[in-house]
């Protein structure tokens, strides 16, 4: 199905209690930019009389890239690990080496369009874990140049053996909802 946009990245932190799978109270990361996903898999052939006898491809991990235009100290928080002093308005985020961010659940939806209908693709990955992104800063010169954020997050399976959930929506409240729950984030 072809896209034509990408909105409502989320996430939520992974609780993990005597193999039941949970989410904490889940956040909006960013208004997306660009999302790409790319799995790797396991791959083996067994060969026997001279020709491939079997053939073996499964999922080993993937990564999962998004770009936004903003990350607020909150989501840094949960995703990185960093921590959050002061007072709102006078707020500072601070970064150690040994930060380590929590697990999380993650999704998006996506337009898309087939037989000149429009429909919202909505997709869940259950358990990613994300690295502090690398920044770049530059002066405006004689033109203003937007720079954002990318986080690059490790997308694992959960305990159920699960590394994506989607579905398609006829409409963006509906896809909303869906991440929603699937977030834990609370409609208000």
């Amino acid at each position: 199905m072809p896209t034509t946009g990408l909105e409502y990245v989320v996430c939520a932190p992974y609780i993990e209690t005597g193999g039941v799978v949970t989410y904490g109270e889940g956040k909006v990361v960013t208004k997306a930019i660009k999302a790409d996903v790319a799995i790797n898999l396991n791959d083996a052939v067994l060969y026997g009389d001279n020709s491939i006898a079997e053939a073996v491809k499964e999922f080993k991990d993937g990564k999962l890239t998004i770009n936004g235009t903003h990350l607020d100290y909150d989501v840094m928080a949960m995703l990185f690990g960093h921590e959050i002093t002061g007072e709102s308005g006078s707020e500072e985020l601070i970064a150690r080496g040994d930060d380590n961010g929590a697990y999380v659940g993650t999704g998006f939806f996506a337009s898309v369009i087939r037989n000149n209908v429009t429909s919202f693709r909505s997709l869940w990955f259950p358990k990613v874990k994300f690295g502090v992104p690398n920044e770049s800063l530059e002066t405006k010169a004689d033109s203003i140049k937007f720079g954002t954020p990318t986080i690059e997050g490790t997308v694992m399976t959960d305990v159920d053996g699960v590394y994506k959930v989607e579905a398609l929506h006829a409409t963006k409240t509906a896809a909303v909802a869906w991440l929603n729950e699937k977030a834990n984030i609370s409609e208000e």
